[in-house]
């Protein structure tokens, strides 16, 4: 996609983004697993139009959000580090805690995605 400055970023990555900052905040700390791919999904998201930020930031918010409340109490505790995995055109994010709850996340080309809670192991 190109933004009205006419640089390109690819929205998939975008959101990737956006789910791990969003979606990691509901944990005590979160790291990523890799640091050249957190930049790489980062700088998609920088080139993403503002306002096209903030409305899949309320979306990821509100997704996460409606998890059940318990499962939020027990993850705000955790630490988690995130994994970023492609399935097909895919892209799989792991918000992975050492065998307690944790979240999976699946974001299609367009930028849709669905978040789930992942019970204890």
């Amino acid at each position: 996609m190109k933004t009205s400055n006419g640089k390109s970023y690819n929205k998939q990555f975008a959101v990737c983004y956006i789910i791990y900052m969003m979606g990691g905040s509901f944990f005590h700390k979160c790291t990523f697993g890799s640091a050249y791919e957190e930049e790489r999904l980062y700088l998609h998201y920088v080139e993403m139009p503002k306002q096209k930020q903030y409305e899949c930031e309320e979306r990821v918010l509100r997704a996460v959000s409606r998890m059940d409340k318990e499962f939020l109490r027990a993850i705000q505790g955790l630490n988690c580090q995130v994994k970023c995995s492609f399935q097909g055109d895919d892209c799989k994010i792991e918000f992975l805690t050492g065998g307690f709850e944790s979240m999976s996340c699946i974001v299609d080309e367009d930028g849709r995605f669905l978040i789930e809670p992942l019970a204890a192991v």
